[in-house]
């Protein structure tokens, strides 16, 4: 939760250890074994740092991430889906072209969600094609 809220005031602070905590936090969404906080605070803190990993000198960074969060859209955890159609967003909104490969994919699991979201997540869901169609 720290690495996120520090995101905006520590940016230079932070980037030279981002190569390091980005697999972290890679494998803390991803895990089966990650309690739903854990891979919620994750996926808000890899949407706090998408600004970084776009503009990365690896291109895998975008690809991991955005198949990581693809990938937790359809957790059975309100919040889970949240701060990941969340992150997912702001994802969008930082790579603009380099989704076009993801496109696709991410439209495909959204698509998904839809039968499986209610209330809160849906408005999300909603909010994040919104930011796809604008990009």
């Amino acid at each position: 939760l720290a690495l996120g809220a520090i995101s905006d005031g520590c940016m230079a602070e932070i980037t030279p250890h981002l190569p390091q905590l980005h697999p972290f936090l890679l494998s803390q969404l991803t895990s089966q074994d990650s309690l739903p906080q854990l891979r919620c605070i994750s996926a808000w803190t890899l949407g706090r740092y998408a600004s970084w990993t776009v503009t990365a000198d690896d291109p895998s960074l975008v690809a991991c991430s955005i198949e990581a969060l693809v990938g937790r859209l359809l957790d059975r955890n309100k919040k889970v889906q949240v701060a990941t159609c969340s992150a997912l967003g702001v994802y969008v909104e930082a790579a603009g072209d380099l989704m076009t490969p993801y496109l696709e994919p991410v439209y495909r699991a959204l698509m998904e969600a839809l039968q499986l979201y209610r209330t809160r997540s849906i408005l999300c869901l909603f909010d994040t094609l919104g930011v796809m169609a604008d990009n």
